[in-house]
């Protein structure tokens, strides 16, 4: 009776040591996909609080320059003195940059929207900035880009955009 108690704990032992060994690189994979799950939210969070900003910008300071909307992205994001600052244009294929891809005032009723970098526009409520923000995120599990459809490695889009009204007048030149 005890051999076959002695074998049958010595037997279990191995297939405790194979089913851990079988689970772990799951319980891993499920861990790390969390974490990018995190890392996807606070940079939305941290994109809508800069697009805010720039776009409270935009409202109080209607001549902004990109130079000026840059700084207010960048301070916002934590990213001041670093190279991969903010830049204007469309979104392109960098990973960790914020790309400012569309600025300007627009009206609340159909109508034509003053140009973007230029404005010239009165202070009223038909009136609202608007900021777009694009980002390409970097998943740190490879996978995530197969599973959303940009490849396995690839990066993810993420799009904010802030409307708000203007706030001060200005008459441009």
């Amino acid at each position: 009776m005890s051999l076959r108690l002695r074998l049958t704990k010595r037997n279990s032992r191995g297939q405790s040591l194979v089913e851990t060994a079988l689970i772990l690189p799951i319980i891993v994979l499920l861990l790390l996909l969390g974490i990018d799950l995190g890392r996807v939210f606070f940079t939305s969070i941290d994109l809508r609080n800069a697009a805010h900003e720039a776009t409270m910008l935009g409202g109080t300071v209607p001549d902004a320059t990109c130079a000026q909307m840059k700084d207010t992205i960048d301070r916002q994001m934590g990213r001041v003195g670093q190279p991969n600052a903010a830049v204007c244009g469309p979104l392109g294929t960098t990973p960790d940059v914020v790309y400012i891809t569309s600025v300007g005032c627009e009206r609340v009723d159909p109508g034509p929207a003053c140009s973007p970098w230029n404005p010239s526009y009165p202070a009223n409520s038909e009136l609202r900035y608007r900021v777009e923000l694009d980002y390409r995120f970097q998943p740190v599990v490879p996978f995530v880009g197969f599973l959303t459809g940009n490849g396995m490695g690839g990066s993810l889009p993420i799009r904010v955009e802030n409307r708000s009204p203007v706030l001060i007048g200005y008459e441009g030149s």
